[in-house]
């Protein structure tokens, strides 16, 4: 009697473990595709918050104003998050009497808010590479040195040409000379509208020998920088810019232009 009772007992324990060994293998038989599930869903859900930090493409100004330096960037976001720019800016220390001015021509792409980018710089006679990167978002621009706030573009466009001077030649001329001074960090600037493959030669003289200008064509470049002479074969119809600024001081000069 004893023995049968032992035989059903080890029989109904061997049964018991044998359930539990299938239950075990069933639940770890399905946990991966839980798990892939829970993978793919995960995924989905990052791909927006990734996209999302890319800036539409389109046209982006920028704008500083502080006591040491005024400047402003403009920069074109294409579909493939190229991006193309110039930016220009005046630095001034009055403690030190120091004044200078600078042009740049940008090229890079966008990744999220990281601006990646190729930067030729125009200043003072010398023209300076460098790669650079810029955090940039949908109301700022950092270039590390400094914040630049978001402005209208047209607004930009505006203040550009406050204060801008169209030249315009007498009947049966092609020069023209403009005397003026220029304040201690501000410039003047000159209109004069050319075309393509013309020449266009300049001189300007001061009081004090503190007076240059620099030329930039319609399309934002920077053709002279910090010159008091040049002669130079235009490269396209348009505008074209003589900015005039004092290299020390305040500046009265004499600037002369003449168009063949």
């Amino acid at each position: 009697m004893n023995n049968r009772f032992s035989k059903a007992l080890g029989f109904g324990l061997f049964s018991l473990l044998l359930l539990i060994t299938s239950c075990s293998e069933a639940t770890n038989t399905e946990q991966p595709a839980s798990t892939t599930v829970e993978s793919e869903q995960a995924v989905i859900q990052q791909e927006p918050s990734a996209s999302s930090q890319s800036l539409a493409p389109g046209d982006y100004c920028f704008k500083i104003a502080e006591e040491t330096i005024t400047g402003s960037t403009r920069l074109s976001i294409a579909s493939d998050n190229r991006v193309t720019g110039t930016g220009e800016a005046v630095i001034r220390n009055e403690k030190e009497g120091y004044f200078t001015s600078y042009q740049q021509v940008l090229k890079g792409t966008l990744s999220g808010e990281q601006l990646k980018l190729d930067v030729t710089t125009d200043i003072e006679n010398d023209t300076q590479s460098s790669q650079e990167t810029w955090k940039l978002t949908e109301n700022t621009l950092d270039t590390d040195r400094n914040i630049y706030q978001k402005v209208d573009c047209s607004a930009l466009n505006s203040d550009q040409s406050n204060g801008d001077r169209r030249l315009s030649f007498a009947s049966g001329s092609n020069s023209a000379v403009v005397e003026n001074a220029v304040v201690r960090g501000d410039r003047d600037t000159y209109l004069l509208n050319a075309r393509a493959n013309q020449k266009m030669a300049l001189n300007i003289t001061s009081v004090e020998n503190n007076a240059v200008f620099d030329v930039v064509a319609p399309n934002g470049e920077t053709l002279k920088q910090e010159a008091t002479n040049s002669s130079l074969v235009l490269p396209a119809t348009g505008d074209y810019s003589v900015v005039v600024g004092g290299t020390r001081g305040n500046a009265t000069y004499k600037l002369q232009v003449e168009i063949n």
